[in-house]
């Protein structure tokens, strides 16, 4: 019997319900080829009346090009050019749990670079700062001793099958939340799979926030689902630590439209495209052999002796052999009309199919750059410059997202320790740097040569552009220069240039 939903932890939010068909679609295209052919019809329909068999082969044969997964790549890379780190002083228990964040061995910068990709293919993601289940440490001392300390778990969109969230003080807080979690467990040479959902929640105002795990379990004979509790415990904070990082259109309390959601459906009529293509190519290649003005061969029967009795025995009507090195007779037939030609589609009809297919590539690469562009008034900027500007606009302003949801969940890591800082976190969002193409390291020499820009100005622009490396110092450039420019002689110079050489040979 059916768990009805109420009672049933696993039942998604009507939020949750919502963005499950996208989030499943994204999905499926980062997996690649074999997981869209596993899908089948639902992304390459089967044409009316086509047989199964020739579907399979259709689709086995359809042509694969990752185009969202590259537009992904791309627009996520830029932030992640520079590392992202700690800023300022930082506390040294910080800087330690910064070298592994979540306890798996990755650090800052691999992890935001991961929740980043996440956030940016589904819309949102979130952090959750825990702490492990053992009682938190009273002191810092006590936490060395112990050797526990607080970690981030990453949470993916498609297992936050509900949060709920309460306005205080003017902040939205998580109120409820039920999380998918899989555990995975040896048995013997094999393993065993079992769901589990976490819920944590918030019962009233005011009060400690309280976890509770279940674990689901099927009757083998009624196979009926039952989830039952397998642990529970209480968060000694006083809010639930949990931050979610944004980057698509909000209409809910954490409902969102996937920033690159109509990349993904692009990405199908392309795989549609291509299989189209690909099945004219076919038939270009293999036409069909036209007779035309004779009647086709037909089966012929003989009477053949078989156990001694006479039997009529019909044999195959006989196969045209189409190919190199044959010569194909055309039967006489009485006007003499009999000919062969082949049926094919037609050279026009094949171009304008391959160039559909180039045309809606290309329209997805311009509006896979769309995000990445600087917006300016600049109506005629040219195509280097427009390179040279992407990540400028909406993907800074998800970069910027990151960085404050990094340094919020800091805050809550700082709570766990009980340290009393705030810890800042460098994201690379200067992308605007290189709008001016590969003449802008000209136009500051330029600027500089004509006394409008400082020496230390043209150095920082330069360094930001990577034109001048990483260990490059202001300060010790002007001393290597000062060491350059001649100065006045002293006596002794003046000595030595005056006091004739005696030669070699000399007493």
């Amino acid at each position: 019997m059916a768990l009805e939903p109420k009672n049933d932890p696993s039942n998604p939010s009507a939020d949750y319900k919502a963005m499950a068909p996208d989030w499943a679609m994204i999905a499926d295209i980062r997996a690649g080829a074999r997981r869209v052919k596993e899908k089948g019809e639902l992304y390459l329909p089967r044409y009316e009346n086509e047989a199964v068999s020739a579907y399979k082969k259709r689709l086995e044969a359809t042509p694969w090009r990752p185009e969202f997964v590259d537009a992904l790549r791309n627009l996520c890379s830029k932030p992640f050019t520079k590392a992202v780190a700690l800023q300022g002083t930082v506390p040294d228990a910080i800087k330690e749990i910064a070298e592994d964040i979540d306890g798996e061995g990755n650090d800052l910068h691999s992890f935001a670079r991961a929740q980043f990709v996440e956030g940016v293919a589904a819309g949102v993601v979130g952090i959750y700062v825990t702490y492990p289940d053992s009682e938190p440490a009273k002191t810092v001392a006590e936490e060395k001793k112990a050797g526990t300390r607080p970690y981030w778990v990453p949470l993916l969109a498609e297992n936050i099958l509900a949060l709920y969230t309460v306005k205080v003080n003017g902040r939205d807080l998580v109120q409820h939340i039920r999380l998918r979690e899989c555990h995975v467990e040896r048995d013997g040479y094999a393993e065993k799979e079992t769901e589990r959902v976490r819920v944590i929640d918030i019962a009233a105002h005011g009060a400690s926030p309280t976890w509770e795990l279940f674990e689901k379990q099927v009757d083998a004979t009624t196979r009926d689902v039952t989830w039952v509790s397998v642990g529970r415990g209480a968060i000694t904070l006083d809010l639930i630590p949990i931050v979610l990082f944004f980057t698509g259109e909000r209409s809910g309390i954490y409902r969102v439209k996937p920033p690159l959601i109509d990349l993904a459906v692009m990405q199908m009529e392309i795989y549609r495209a291509l299989s189209r293509e690909d099945e004219i190519l076919t038939f270009a290649g293999s036409p069909m052999l036209k007779a035309k003005g004779m009647n086709p061969p037909a089966p012929t029967t003989a009477p053949v002796v078989v156990d001694g009795r006479e039997r009529l025995v019909e044999t195959p009507a006989p196969q045209i052999t189409v190919g190199p090195k044959t010569v194909l007779f055309a039967p006489p037939s009485e006007n003499n009309q009999a000919d062969w030609d082949f049926i094919q589609p037609d050279a026009a009809n094949i171009t304008a199919v391959s160039e559909s297919v180039d045309n809606k590539i290309d329209h997805f690469r311009r509006l896979a750059l769309q995000p990445a562009t600087r917006k300016s008034g600049n109506l005629v900027a040219t195509v280097s410059a427009i390179d040279a500007a992407k990540a400028h606009s909406a993907v800074e302003v998800w970069a910027n997202g990151l960085k404050d949801v990094l340094e919020q969940a800091f805050v809550f890591t700082c709570m766990w320790m009980k340290i009393a800082t705030t810890v800042e976190v460098s994201v690379h969002t200067d992308f605007g740097i290189d709008a001016g193409g590969t003449d802008e390291t000209g136009n500051l020499l330029e600027a500089r040569k004509n006394g409008d820009l400082s020496q230390r100005t043209l150095w920082d622009e330069m360094q930001r552009r990577g034109t001048l490396g990483p260990q490059f110092d202001p300060e010790v450039e002007e001393q290597r220069l000062l060491e350059e420019v001649p100065g006045e002689d002293s006596p002794d110079d003046i000595e030595a240039a005056t006091t004739p050489r005696k030669p070699a040979n000399a007493a």
